[in-house]
């Protein structure tokens, strides 16, 4: 079991998370077990407790307490929280809302982003896992602007669910209002996992899909994709690409001419060699979306 204490300030709230733990798992991913504890201190000095969840706590999923839910004797809560989890370094913040806006924590000294997102999450503070939505990417623009990307099972800001997981990309101002939401998926499981933005401000976002993007053709099983937008959040391009094995693209960059690298992870024999069970690619396509090369 692993005990983490660390502080953060999250919007106008100077919230300490305690201890993270998980009775079976020492971090919260894909594979925690249904009795996951989350053991927080709110900003009042109190902690929330959960304990046995029974829920299966997948990446980016969001627990919300409100003030009347079941706490420890002698502890009482001045508005709804909500705990967020952050897979790739175990641990979690707090921050409080009294709505379901999205939740992006970033820190300024740095620069760098430490954040996870809670949208549309249920007035009576119960999972919402049927329309249950995560972020895996944020960048930032020269003025300020923040972009996310993730999934979502559900239909956001008005956006039709294509029946399965889509991704998503959110901007907001630097100031954090919500500019505008794209939604984008096949009939099949897709999932943006990177993001990137260029010099004019053009973003690609990069993911796994299980279905055929914007009339692309599935090569078997889950294929990897990026997907070019302009600063307006209009759709430029879309590239998809595969074997009959499994593919999934974990990275994307951009150059100074343009150009865009995704990288990830296959199973089968995208480059002109299959090295192992599972290798690295890389993959090269212009500013128009044209594939240049596979390493």
């Amino acid at each position: 079991v692993r005990y983490i204490l660390l502080i953060f300030s999250v919007f106008l709230f100077s919230l300490t998370v305690i201890s993270c733990k998980s009775s079976d798992d020492d971090d919260v991913t894909s594979s925690a077990s249904s009795s996951s504890e989350i053991v927080s201190v709110s900003d009042s000095g109190g902690y929330i407790q959960i304990e046995s969840t029974n829920h299966s706590l997948d990446e980016g999923d969001v627990i919300r307490f409100t003030t009347t839910d079941t706490l420890p004797t002698g502890l009482a809560l001045a508005t709804d929280y909500y705990v967020v989890g952050t897979p790739a370094t175990n641990t979690f913040f707090v921050s409080a809302t009294e709505s379901g806006t999205p939740i992006v924590y970033t820190d300024g000294g740095t620069g760098t982003h430490s954040w996870q997102i809670a949208i549309a999450l249920g007035s009576t503070g119960t999972y919402q896992l049927a329309t249950h939505d995560y972020a895996n990417g944020v960048v930032t623009d020269s003025s300020g602007n923040v972009y996310v990307t993730g999934g979502t099972k559900g239909g956001l800001d008005g956006n039709t669910s294509q029946g399965n997981t889509d991704l998503f990309l959110l901007k907001y101002n630097s100031s954090g209002a919500k500019q505008w939401t794209k939604q984008f998926g096949s009939s099949g499981r897709d999932s943006a996992n990177a993001i990137a933005i260029d010099s004019s401000g053009n973003l690609y976002v990069a993911g796994i899909t299980f279905g055929g993007l914007d009339l692309h053709t599935n090569s078997g099983a889950n294929d990897f994709f990026v997907v070019k937008y302009n600063s307006s959040g209009t759709k430029q391009w879309t590239q998809q690409l595969g074997t009959p094995s499994t593919e999934g693209a974990n990275g994307v960059a951009t150059d100074s001419s343009g150009n865009v690298y995704v990288v990830g992870v296959t199973y089968g024999e995208l480059g002109s060699k299959k090295w192992g069970n599972s290798d690295l690619f890389v993959v090269k396509y212009n500013s128009s979306g044209t594939w240049q090369w596979t390493k």
